[in-house]
């Protein structure tokens, strides 16, 4: 081949693979980049039945109809319109990256009377506004409503039809968004049951705004449509941070969601089962929102509630508040409740709405799911009415509507729980058990870590902290049994290394065994020296003795 013709040969392929980037590039986004337009206005006729129903032939808007109830939009051939009844409706859709702003409509109102539902005025759109409506409802208009799409719905309760003739859509070409902006950290660490919030923006030249938000790993973190995320379960998730418009524009946000810490000498909301500890200090409360609800005060009478302030889970005590206080103690197959205020018991009546209360004991189921509370006595629940002349807490009949569901706050004192303690300990060790290593450093890490975790132990009460002594350890079970495990494994994997049994659950037999062949470890430090130096001096005995025997073999062959 002579140069020229290597010469021709090398632009070929520098053209193939520049257009085959070109063909990759575009076809790994989701919308092709469209550029930004002044307004322009499209015109089109409902004269024929394939411009009522699907696309328009420039592929430019798609037309769909339907209905709630009644009769479907029908398409008339002797009088050229597409004709909506009661409760029908006609959608226009514009392709990728169109925004329409306005849409006006010439139409012929067909018999049934003139009632305010005949006119636009009595009509609805999912965007924008009906305007410029004549009384012979020959023509109207549909402004603001800049989206992609809008439904057009007709009135309720008409006896006739509106044809419609025509429609001119007013609309702009929309800029893609280019990127996405993180004002709010990238990375973040929160404890089970809190939450923080994403703050992100869109950049300047990008028609839409808007920007989604999506969890992969729910069962750890969600996040809602604002941007709000709240954790649920230990582990780790990725928040990713969308374009509305332009999907494939995004970022993220890196959660890592550790065990749950509790505010002391406050009321922490309740948001799974296993927080639910009997003997403790609750709130019924309705949260109206993130930072602010009303909280039961013990009575069954309109306005019995006390508004309170909400932050991050969180209420704080006051004497007001604390008159709402209850009791819950296990009861039969359930609780009781107990009002500290009037030291009554409350519970449900069967199709009622009332609280019952008594001296004795009153039969409650309580199950926590994803923080609401639903305490249920006598086929009745515990719910609030929100209404501006109500406010106040009941036991309601089930399928009594606009009631709002509860949550329980329970009060955690100047003690350090063992739920607290446990997160503790567990969050404390993880880098150790992450970890065979022997090396000095790391019994030195170690140390100073168990030093800490020692000292917190010492903000138990004594009754508690005697109660671990014996408690069960399972790894996997309850965050309470896991962390015993990994404190169980510390002892008898380093205890070498001087770490002190500060639990003392080595002299009082708490040891779980079985969880500690499960890590593959000796029980109570023991050490497996003894054992090997056995099997070597076995096996050297047999090998001897092996030896021995083929020499002597040998002398009397």
């Amino acid at each position: 081949m002579n140069k020229r013709s290597l010469r021709i040969a090398g632009w070929a392929i520098g053209l193939s693979l520049a257009f085959g980037a070109i063909g990759t590039a575009v076809g790994a986004s989701q919308r092709a980049p469209i550029e930004a337009g002044a307004a322009s206005g499209d015109s089109y006729s409902f004269s024929t039945a394939a411009n009522v129903s699907g696309s328009s032939t420039d592929g430019k808007w798609t037309f769909s109809t339907g209905k709630s109830s009644g009769s479907n939009p029908a398409y008339n051939e002797k009088t050229r319109e597409l004709r909506l009844y009661s409760t029908s409706w006609i959608e226009i859709t514009g392709a990728s990256g169109i925004e329409i702003t306005s849409a006006s409509f010439t139409c012929k109102f067909n018999g049934g009377g003139k009632g305010s539902d005949k006119y636009p005025s009595g009509w609805s759109v999912n965007h924008g506004t009906i305007t410029n409506y004549s009384t012979t409802l020959t023509s109207f208009s549909v402004g603001n409503i800049n989206s992609s799409s809008f439904r057009l719905t007709m009135g309720t309760g008409d006896a006739g039809n509106c044809g419609l003739k025509t429609v001119t859509l007013t609309y702009i070409t929309a800029t893609p968004a280019s990127s996405i902006t993180l004002t709010s950290d990238s990375s973040i660490t929160i404890g089970e049951g809190s939450t923080s919030q994403i703050v992100a923006s869109v950049d300047d030249a990008a028609s839409d705004k808007g920007i989604t938000y999506s969890s992969n790993a729910t069962a750890v973190a969600t996040v809602n449509e604002t941007g709000l995320i709240t954790a649920v379960s230990q582990g780790e998730a990725t928040i990713t941070v969308a374009s509305h418009s332009t999907p494939s524009v995004s970022t993220s946000v890196s959660v890592t969601v550790t065990g749950r810490v509790f505010t002391q000498n406050a009321y922490n909301k309740v948001i799974k089962q296993s927080e639910l500890v009997a003997g403790g200090k609750y709130l019924i409360v309705f949260e109206q929102s993130l930072t602010n609800g009303y909280v039961f005060d013990g009575n069954d009478a309109a306005y019995a509630s006390i508004a309170v302030s909400i932050n991050s889970g969180v209420i704080a005590p006051t004497a007001q508040i604390d008159a709402g206080l209850v009791t819950i103690s296990t009861y039969s197959t359930g609780f009781a409740l107990n009002v500290n205020a009037s030291n009554q018991y409350i519970g449900g009546k069967s199709g009622s709405n009332t609280i019952q209360y008594s001296d004795d004991e009153i039969l409650n189921t309580i199950t926590i799911t994803d923080g609401i509370a639903s305490i249920v006595s006598d086929t009745s629940f515990i719910q609030f009415n929100d209404a501006s002349n109500q406010l106040r807490f009941r036991y309601f009949k089930s399928g009594t509507s606009t009631q709002q569901n509860v949550s329980l706050y329970r009060y955690v004192d100047g003690t350090l729980s063992t739920e607290g303690f446990a997160n503790y300990l567990s969050n404390s060790t993880t880098s150790i058990c992450s970890t065979e290593s022997t090396s000095a450093n790391h019994y030195s890490g170690l140390s100073a870590i168990w030093g800490r975790v020692s000292g917190k132990s010492n903000e138990l009460s004594a009754s508690d902290k005697s109660s671990l002594a014996t408690a069960e350890a399972q790894p996997g079970g309850t965050p309470l049994q896991d962390a015993l495990a990994r404190y169980d494994h510390m002892m008898t994997r380093y205890k070498v290394s001087g770490l002190t049994d500060f639990l003392g659950r080595f002299s009082q037999g708490g040891i779980n065994y079985g969880a500690l062949q499960t890590m593959k470890v000796s029980p109570r430090g023991e050490s497996s020296l003894p054992l090997i130096v056995s099997v070597i001096a076995v096996g050297l005995a047999a090998a001897g003795g092996l030896i021995f025997l083929h020499h002597r073999h040998r002398k009397e062959d």
